[in-house]
């Protein structure tokens, strides 16, 4: 296993702005640091524990179902490229220019 690459991803993921991190910033702002604090341990807590769980799951289909590797790969990727058609080929939605006005202030 490339721990390099792997680490990295735990370290970009962890620290990249999505909804957990903007909850925990708001909560501090909120409520303060004291407060605030606990929701982020309890954010960092629940992002171990997803990731132990997938660690887990990876291993096992790697080790005990070595045959679905070569089955699951050009499923795997076949359906992210199709992922990748549909978000290439997606029309935007028309948006009224209040809602866009008001977007524009959160």
């Amino acid at each position: 296993m490339d721990w390099i690459a792997f680490f990295s991803y735990v370290v970009v993921s962890s620290v990249t702005p999505g909804p957990n991190n903007l909850m925990c910033m708001a909560n501090g702002t909120k409520f303060g640091f004291r407060r605030g604090i606990k929701f982020c341990f309890g954010v960092a807590t629940g992002f171990v524990l997803v990731l132990l769980c997938a660690i887990a799951c990876n291993v096992f289909i790697y080790y005990y179902i070595p045959s679905i590797i070569q089955i699951m790969t050009p499923l795997g990727a076949a359906y992210i490229l199709w992922l990748a058609w549909v978000v290439w080929r997606d029309k935007p939605k028309a948006v009224s220019s209040w809602i866009r006005l008001r977007s524009g202030w959160v």
